[in-house]
């Protein structure tokens, strides 16, 4: 127990440093260990779906995501009010048909009324 004040001092001090160890690598395993850490950061970004990786390029994508999902809602929109008009078109062609009938029916009335009378 002959430690000193400040040798107890140096010890809390060196406590509180932080140790980092760092392996010796060749230049051959650093590159690889390089490549392998590239490899994962652009698996990343892939998966995340960053087409453009530079500064920047995230918030053109998300630009850009946002203006397909508009032309796709636009798309639908158009089947949608393409999808009505082919619908009023043929119920008109229908209303019209019944129409024709309507008045080849009265005709027929009117002939029946006629014979009657």
């Amino acid at each position: 127990y002959g430690d000193t004040l400040p040798t107890l001092r140096f010890a809390d001090n060196a406590k509180k440093m932080p140790v980092r160890a760092e392996k010796k690598l060749s230049p051959a395993q650093q590159l690889v260990e390089d490549l392998r850490k590239e490899n994962e950061l652009l698996k990343m970004r892939l998966g995340l779906g960053l087409a453009d990786v530079s500064p920047g390029g995230r918030e053109r994508f998300l630009s850009e995501e946002a203006e397909n999902e508009s032309k796709r809602q636009a798309e639908e929109a158009r089947a949608a009010a393409e999808k009505l008009q082919n619908e009023v078109t043929a119920l008109r062609k229908e209303l019209a048909a019944e129409e024709v009938e309507e008045v080849a029916l009265r005709v027929k009335v009117e002939s029946l009324q006629e014979k009657l009378a």
